[in-house]
């Protein structure tokens, strides 16, 4: 009888540290989700502003070569 208690006890607690076990990897690939998509949305916000900049970069280019063709044609 006392084996048998033993044994189910032995088992219940296994039982126990498995569901712990899958419920610490749940919460571990929920959080690793979490900070992929972070880390994907912060990719996309630095794509939005890096083409920005470069229109930026490209309008002040044509505003120069503009302004150099004009100063050159009145020279």
């Amino acid at each position: 009888m006392r084996a048998r208690m033993e044994d189910e006890r032995r088992l219940e607690r296994d039982r126990r540290e498995k569901e712990q076990m899958r419920s610490l990897l749940a919460r571990q690939m929920a959080e690793k989700n979490m900070r992929e998509h972070a880390e994907k949305a912060l990719n996309d916000e630095q794509a939005v502003i890096w083409r920005t900049d470069k229109s930026n970069y490209e309008l002040e280019e044509q505003r120069l070569s503009r302004k150099i063709q004009d100063i050159n044609k009145e020279n």
